[in-house]
């Protein structure tokens, strides 16, 4: 499932490749299950770790290397001792000398861990984010992002790049900008608990209107 045009245009190129009736292809945006409003708390953490997730396949456009530049750059900014955790045995598309970079950088810190996560059931995932303290999924190009949303279910809050569609402005920082992103991470860390609980109250609101949507068009197309 996409929610991509490019998609739908590619969906039509295969079709007139088989020479099919290009109006007989369609496609199905994604539906993700919405937490209980009551379920949505925020983490408790330490003040000297902080655990950020940067998870997903090891590809360019998923700006690792940027991303934890920023991470890191955060973690010197609060004094703590930074856990950055990766999916390091899903490297697709010229991801390996960006797997290589991120080993050889932290390698050469003192207070900063590149932690490997294998690619993992989805159960096991989700246990995983409940040691996440701030997700970063400030890729350069997205469609839906299943872990961003993972994120939004499990209470993490959500830094992001404007390529994910159902994620609002308060989630959205500069890409290409490593200090737009640590400063963007600053923001959530310092916010206290009524801020917190409202930004991760706004992540569920968002996914709640998209799926709203999403099950229109499922209904529309489909029915």
């Amino acid at each position: 499932m996409c929610n991509a045009p490019r998609a739908v245009q590619d969906m039509a190129v295969v079709a007139m490749a088989a020479r099919v009736d290009t109006s007989l292809i369609t496609y199905g945006p994604n539906v993700y299950p919405v937490p209980r409003l009551c379920d949505i708390q925020p983490h408790e953490r330490r003040v000297d770790v902080v655990n950020i997730g940067c998870f997903g396949a090891i590809r360019p456009l998923k700006n690792h290397m940027t991303q934890a530049l920023a991470a890191i750059a955060f973690a010197r900014t609060i004094g703590a001792t930074l856990r950055f955790h990766v999916n390091a045995t899903r490297v697709e598309g010229g991801g390996n000398p960006i797997l290589k970079n991120l080993r050889e950088l932290f390698g050469r810190l003192d207070c900063a861990d590149l932690v490997e996560h294998g690619w993992m059931p989805h159960a096991d995932f989700l246990s995983v984010l409940r040691g996440i303290d701030i997700l970063m999924q400030a890729s350069l190009t997205e469609t839906f992002n299943i872990v961003a949303a993972d994120a939004m279910a499990s209470s993490v809050p959500v830094l992001a790049s404007d390529e994910i569609p159902w994620l609002g402005h308060y989630a959205e920082r500069d890409p290409l900008s490593a200090a737009d992103m640590a400063s963007g991470l600053l923001t959530i860390w310092q916010e206290d608990f009524a801020a917190s609980v409202a930004r991760l109250h706004w992540q569920r609101r968002d996914m709640e209107r998209y799926c709203a949507v999403s099950a229109l068009t499922w209904v529309r197309r489909f029915a």
